[in-house]
């Protein structure tokens, strides 16, 4: 088997952490001895873990378990089934369990073992590499260009999170069955032919087989969820806060999107949202009242591939029976498109949900286009103090997780620049409403939105700056403390600003009423 040196590969990385020590100490008749020998035991075994120096593996077979977790019985159904995909499709397999990295990153060492076991023909190059270390608890799936079109990222990560059950058990040798079973079946169904020793599909840990279609309408009773409390705390009284709620309804349509995603083709922006709209009407017929297409998609800072397209759309009835026949629409919205959910209201209820999602609304306010119907987000008004008072309210939720991260990584780069990355898309958001909550337009840039939010409340640019980099190349160098902790005081610099330029004062005049 050979490769060429320079062929494309395209890999997924999963690391599973150990958990065992966690959940035995979480229960109460747990004896002393045994929890604080746990680890010394791990880090004993974990010495005896001999690394596997790439040029000198040197396989008899398409499978070298040279950990030792997969069962002879189980090596052999593989190397059968592997042999049988190389036979009916002329693609190679190659299966290897190794005791240890090396300390080198999953991506390099599953790059230089597939050069070294040359896995795919010259010709084609059409070979695929399952590299698992029980060890590090990490796996790669690698695959060459002439396979890429069968086994794409999607259905590698399917794949991969196929094994991540069994790899939380300790069961990796069921974990490269099941991986294995999965990709040999891409391979043979592109080429149309049935493989015999194919073999059967293993139910996970949880007792789940594919989960994604529950998911799906787990999705859809937390719309009729949402509904009930949409419409009770919109009726009177004042609200604060709950800014999450509906950015997580879109989150979710996005983990929808990544359990169940297929290598579906993608369509173009434009014949995306037209589609949709095609299929909204046609399944909601004449409960359909408006689409409206919200956020950086509608207000001119679209990233194609990195930004989102948010929708909301507007039904004159929300019963079971009304979002069931729209269920088929957003699953393709969310599967096929890789899209968050639509938002599904009624005009009246959203109008009453001002006061809780006074946020969101303005988002849509400032920045919407009108797909279909008529525009029902115009006449919606916006309390302003309230809006004011979620902001801060999203800010200081913001700086009490981050606070918790740092506590659990403290000075941990690794572990915490990813953690500023995922924030400032948020903080991001709230900067922007920051400037809006002072009286002015906001800019429509990132990089204009800081230097306005930082002018308004003082925070240092700085700061935010090296948060902008981070978000923008998604790499981070230098020390994270010094990065970290500005980044805190900024955030805090600009809640002071807010509190102080925009006390609190209906607050104030309720408390003094019933005082």
């Amino acid at each position: 088997m050979h490769v060429r040196p320079d062929a494309a590969a395209k890999t997924m990385d999963y690391r599973c952490e150990l958990a065992a020590l966690a959940r035995l100490a979480s229960m109460r008749k747990i004896s002393l001895i045994p929890a604080v020998l746990l680890p010394c035991l791990l880090l004993f075994s974990a010495s005896f873990c001999t690394a596997e120096d790439i040029k000198k593996i040197h396989p008899t077979g398409y499978v070298s378990d040279l950990a030792s977790v997969i069962h002879p019985e189980a090596k052999e159904r593989l190397e059968a089934l592997c042999k049988e995909v190389e036979q009916k499709t002329g693609a190679q397999m190659a299966i290897v369990t190794v005791q240890s990295l090396e300390g080198a990153s999953t991506e390099n060492y599953a790059v230089d073992l597939y050069k070294q076991l040359g896995v795919g023909s010259k010709k084609d190059n059409r070979g695929v590499l399952l590299l698992i270390a029980p060890s590090e608890h990490k796996y790669r799936i690698e695959v060459g260009y002439g396979l890429e079109p069968v086994i794409n990222d999607a259905r590698a990560g399917d794949a991969g999170r196929a094994m991540v059950p069994f790899f939380r058990a300790n069961d990796y040798g069921t974990a490269t069955v099941v991986a294995t079973r999965q990709l040999a079946k891409y391979i043979a169904d592109d080429a149309g032919v049935t493989l015999s020793g194919l073999p059967p599909a293993v139910r996970n840990r949880n007792g789940g087989g594919n989960t994604g279609f529950p998911v799906f309408w787990i999705f859809v009773g937390l719309i009729i969820l949402f509904r009930v409390i949409g419409s009770l705390s919109g009726r009177g009284g004042r609200g604060s806060g709950g800014s999450g709620c509906l950015w997580f309804l879109l989150g979710f349509g996005k983990l929808v999107a990544l359990e169940e995603r297929d290598g579906c083709e993608m369509l173009s922006t434009e014949a995306k949202l037209k589609e949709l709209v095609s299929r909204l009407k046609e399944f909601a017929a004449t409960n359909l009242e408006c689409v409206i297409l919200f956020g950086s998609a509608a207000r001119g800072d679209f990233h194609e591939g990195r930004s989102d397209l948010n929708v909301v759309c507007f039904l004159q009835s929300l019963s079971v029976e009304e979002l069931g026949r729209l269920a088929p629409v957003v699953k393709w919205w969310c599967v096929e498109q890789k899209e968050p959910a639509p938002l599904f209201f009624t005009e009246d209820e959203l109008k009453h949900a001002a006061d809780v999602f006074a946020i969101e609304i303005l988002d849509m306010k400032h920045g919407r286009r009108v797909l279909y119907g008529a525009d029902a987000v115009a006449k919606i008004e916006v309390p302003m103090n309230l809006h004011r008072v979620q902001i801060e309210h999203d800010l200081r939720t913001t700086l009490l997780k981050l606070r918790q991260h740092y506590l659990r990584a403290p000075g941990d780069s690794k572990e915490l620049a990813p953690v500023l990355r995922k924030s400032f898309s948020g903080v991001l958001t709230l900067l922007r409403h920051a400037v809006i909550a002072f009286g002015e337009e906001p800019p429509t840039t990132a990089h204009d939105i800081v230097a306005r939010a930082v002018a308004l409340t003082g925070a240092s640019g700085t700061a935010f700056e090296a948060l902008l980099r981070l978000r923008e190349t998604g790499e981070f160098h230098g020390e994270i403390v010094p990065v970290y902790g500005a980044y805190l005081k900024a955030l805090e610099k600009t809640v002071d600003a807010l509190e102080h330029h925009f006390p609190k004062r209906e607050w104030r005049r309720v408390k003094n009423t019933h005082s």
